[in-house]
């Protein structure tokens, strides 16, 4: 939980610059002093790249630049009022199956299940074998087990990258993990891109940093997104 506070605070410190180019999104009225970052083409470049290239995923990230899809009970169009490209993003990847969304309080069963759903869209054999190990760390008192999805997380990325593939997430502020499956390659060129508002795309070893470190865990990526700002790929 203070790992998600700490970067909700250090986003309401931070302000984004101004959108001045014609081609960029614009933030909604009341909001006016809230930029984004990502110009509606690479918005629709990243939906590409994150859902192979998927026609159902990029139009319902097109409807959501446009404005068509306002029923804020749908996942992130909320947030279309401060960071329209998360709004896009975040919705198409949900509503096409390739998000897995769980809470910091996840118990392993939870992540399991979500991850595995996106491990099955991507076209890759869930490893089975890493419940077991997540199981045999919980009961290792030596271990800080204290988040348990962080040790789900854990365990997951050396499968993830012994295949050629990394997991990434789309934050958004909130206490909820937004999980994504792309290639290697793919997350090397989006890995830190600013989305607008402090918002990013990260990986999760930072949001994690303190249960590996404590259970003397590699950290790939120690620092956050802010402090290593990647540039945006443009189409």
């Amino acid at each position: 939980m203070a790992v998600r506070l700490f970067k909700g605070l250090r986003r309401a410190m931070a302000k984004s610059p101004a959108a001045d180019a014609p081609d960029r999104i614009a933030p909604l009225p009341h909001h006016a002093e809230i930029s984004a970052d990502l110009a509606r083409a690479q918005v629709l470049l990243a939906t590409a790249e994150f859902s192979s290239d998927d026609p159902m995923a990029q139009r319902l990230a097109n409807a959501v630049l446009n404005g068509q899809i306002a029923d804020e009970s749908q996942p992130f169009i909320t947030d279309r009022h401060h960071c329209l490209p998360l709004a896009a993003l975040g919705y198409a990847l949900a509503e096409t199956g390739r998000l897995a969304s769980l809470d910091w309080r996840a118990t392993p069963d939870e992540g399991f299940a979500a991850f595995s759903a996106i491990f099955e869209k991507a076209g890759l054999i869930w490893p089975v074998h890493i419940e077991e190990q997540v199981n045999d760390w919980i009961a290792d008192p030596a271990l800080d087990v204290s988040q348990s999805i962080a040790l789900v997380y854990y365990a997951l990325r050396t499968e993830t990258r012994a295949v050629g593939f990394e997991l990434l997430l789309l934050s958004d502020g909130s206490d909820t993990y937004h999980f994504f499956l792309v290639s290697r390659a793919v997350a090397d060129r989006w890995r830190n891109v600013h989305l607008g508002d402090m918002m990013w795309i990260e990986s999760p070893d930072w949001d994690f940093r303190a249960t590996l470190k404590k259970n003397n865990w590699d950290i790939l990526y120690p620092e956050h997104a802010s402090d290593h700002p990647a540039t945006p790929p443009q189409p």
